[in-house]
């Protein structure tokens, strides 16, 4: 009987750039909404994959037999491949062989002319990889390299990867404690830490499907500061949720979750402007104006952040500084105006209805202190 021949796999293979082909599931691409061609991809590379630095090295240096990419068969083909791990190495050769790939003619240029003296002979044609049997082999390589290797990813990137562990791995696992466990062996996570990328990662998700509510300002969103919110409890409270681990965003309120949005997130009139939140470090105030109704109606109705905070840390406080506000608003009209000869009657409806306003702020006053 003749002996079965098993295929050793990672086999290590040399492959035309040509036949490689960009894993669009791969986290640092998660950004792209249209991956309609190679271009696309490589278009989101150049503007946000730090892309030229790495042609200039490849083309100076040549590609290293020591830095293989890790792939995949492409479905349904035998000598083509899905670049799991290596698609910004791969992103560079294509545009090292093809300039114009970048997507428009002013960039095209623009990189022809970083890496004009490089020398064509050294531009890869082939390039050396690794062909893996399926993805999910390659996916604890990927948490090694980039949540506590030697290249980290982004927040979001981590969390998008977690995301990916969790979906594939999720059916394999009997119970949610197990799950977890082995999310943290893959991605060093403990599994509070996980949850909460998870709930903050499914906001964003709903926040961008939803095209942030068509809330006006918002350019981009920072991933880091909602994973941040979630660790006061006002705030997720405000969201409706049962906790910060709730990542099935089970009863969360869409409404709030777009105050916290155009709060955070929106840049009103103009780009140059501040956000409604100012700085992260504010997210304390914002988590005591959530939770005090007088604070929040204030903070809607423009007070700043720091200010409207003072109305939920010490009401009474607040109340006495208006009153002294009003006063001295007061006193200075009745300076201006004995400073005056003659004054238009338009105003004398304004001092009408001013008054009857006192009558009321010292009727509610005196039932106040009555009771």
């Amino acid at each position: 009987m003749a002996k079965q021949v098993v295929e050793e796999h990672p086999k290590s293979r040399i492959v035309d750039f040509n036949d490689l082909f960009f894993d669009v599931s791969n986290p640092r691409l998660w950004l792209v909404e249209d991956l309609r061609s190679e271009k696309d991809v490589i278009h989101w590379m150049v503007n946000h994959g730090n892309i030229i630095s790495l042609m200039e090295s490849i083309g100076t240096h040549g590609y290293s037999r020591a830095e293989p990419l890790l792939v995949v068969k492409k479905q349904e083909s035998e000598n083509q491949f899905l670049v799991i791990e290596g698609n910004r190495r791969l992103a560079a050769v294509k545009l090292l062989n093809n300039p114009t790939l970048s997507g428009s003619e002013l960039k095209a240029k623009s990189l022809a002319n970083a890496v004009s003296g490089i020398s064509k002979e050294l531009i890869p044609k082939e390039l050396p990889v690794l062909e893996y049997r399926q993805k999910e082999d390659i996916l604890p390589y990927l948490g090694f390299r980039h949540i506590t290797g030697i290249r980290p990813w982004g927040a979001m990137e981590k969390a998008r990867y977690l995301r990916q562990l969790f979906d594939r791995y999720s059916d394999k696992y009997s119970t949610p404690g197990e799950l977890f466990e082995f999310l943290k062996r893959a991605t060093s996570m403990g599994p509070i830490v996980a949850r909460k990328n998870l709930t903050s990662l499914a906001i964003f998700d709903l926040a961008r499907k939803n095209r942030y509510w068509s809330t006006k300002g918002i350019k981009s969103v920072d991933f880091s500061l909602i994973f941040t919110a979630l660790s006061y409890k006002n705030i997720v409270n405000y969201f409706n949720l049962r906790a910060s681990t709730a990542y099935d965003l089970g009863g969360l309120n869409e409404q709030h979750t777009k105050d916290f949005f155009a709060w955070c997130f929106s840049h009103v009139p103009d780009d140059n402007s501040p956000t409604l939140l100012g700085e992260s470090r504010y997210l304390r105030e914002l988590s005591k104006i959530v939770a005090n109704e007088e604070a929040l109606k204030q903070f809607k109705k423009g007070l700043p952040i720091l200010e409207a905070a003072k109305v939920a840390e010490d009401p009474i406080s607040y109340l006495a500084g208006l009153i002294l506000y009003a006063q001295r608003y007061v006193n200075d009209s009745i300076s201006a105006l004995r400073n005056l000869d003659i004054v238009e009657n338009r105003h004398s409806g304004i001092i009408d209805d001013l008054l009857k306003k006192v009558g009321e702020l010292k009727s509610i006053y005196e039932s106040k202190t009555s009771s």
